[in-house]
């Protein structure tokens, strides 16, 4: 009896085992597709709208798109730094916006006055 009680727990806590790592992968799957490199403009321009502010101008990194587009909506928790090009990760949020994951890169470009 014994070693069937043995058995049946080994085979119990390997179950659970695999179920958390398959768990925990796919959690990282899903999360993982929603990742964006962007590199974000030294300056900031105008943004079009009712109220004027100014928008962040961005690239996806990879991208045929070669030409920065400006970004109607914040990347939360991003501290733009006026001055600096930036390579970030961000996660797309359900609601289209974006949050701010980490920073790959970060330079200080000439000032072109």
């Amino acid at each position: 009896m014994s070693n069937y009680y043995n058995l049946h727990h080994f085979y119990q806590s390997s179950l659970k085992y695999c179920l958390i790592v398959f768990s925990f992968m796919l959690t990282q799957c899903s999360d993982s597709q929603n990742l964006i490199k962007l590199e974000i403009n030294e300056n900031v321009s105008p943004c079009d709208g009712i109220l004027p502010s100014q928008c962040l101008k961005y690239r996806i990194v990879g991208s045929d798109n070669n030409s920065f587009q400006m970004l109607k909506t914040e990347i939360i928790g991003f501290n733009f730094q006026e001055g600096y090009r930036q390579i970030i990760v961000v996660e797309r949020e359900q609601d289209g916006g974006y949050k701010f994951i980490k920073s790959i890169d970060k330079k200080l470009m000439p000032n072109k006055n």
